[in-house]
Parts: C-alpha cells; sequence; structure tokens
C-alpha cells in the first residue's frame, strides 16, 4: 500500500466498498491522533502523524456482523468477526497474517 501507485491503492479501497467522498473526522486510536474515512458499515483509520493505515472496520448492514482488521507494523490480525469470536471461546489462538 506505502509503495504502489495511489491510483491503486484507491482502487483496493474502493474493491472492498469503501466511499473515499464521505467526509473524514479526527478521532483517536491506542492514544494516538487518527483521520477515520467512511460510515458506519465500512471505514478505514489513519494516524494522522505518521499516515499509516491502523485499521479496517467492516459491519454487515444485513446481518449486523462485523470485522475488525488491525494493521500494526508487519502484522495484520483479524479481530472482533463473529469467527473469531467463537474461535476464541472454543480456546483458539487469534491468528496473524503477515503482510
Amino acid at each position: 500500500m506505502y509503495v504502489q501507485p495511489v491510483e491503486e491503492t484507491i482502487a483496493t479501497l474502493q474493491g472492498v466498498g469503501l466511499d473515499l467522498s464521505l467526509v473524514v473526522r479526527e478521532d483517536e486510536w491506542q492514544g494516538r491522533a487518527a483521520y477515520v474515512v467512511g460510515d458506519e458499515n465500512r471505514q478505514f483509520w489513519i494516524d494522522k502523524e505518521d499516515l499509516l493505515f491502523l485499521r479496517l472496520l467492516l459491519k454487515n448492514p444485513n446481518t449486523g456482523a462485523e470485522r475488525e482488521i488491525l494493521f500494526d507494523g508487519q502484522r495484520v490480525s483479524e479481530v472482533g468477526s463473529r469467527r473469531s469470536i467463537a474461535a476464541a471461546k472454543l480456546g483458539r489462538r487469534k491468528q496473524n497474517v503477515g503482510c
């Protein structure tokens, strides 16, 4: 994402249903200022100072199922989905996927 052309990044974000024309708001994530782009169903968070991708929130408006994908350095972690919550109840560990 950081070394590819801007147009490719925009196409990727739009491909997962993110509306980049929505109002950007400011918020805080883990004690750091962040920009939030999107609506209540699909949004991504960018670190305000470093401009690094922090998290992606996806909600299915029909079922209410939610997914949160966190970007931490070289790791991507999916948390908060019904599937990962069920797996946690079964004693399974959250899996990290390398970028």
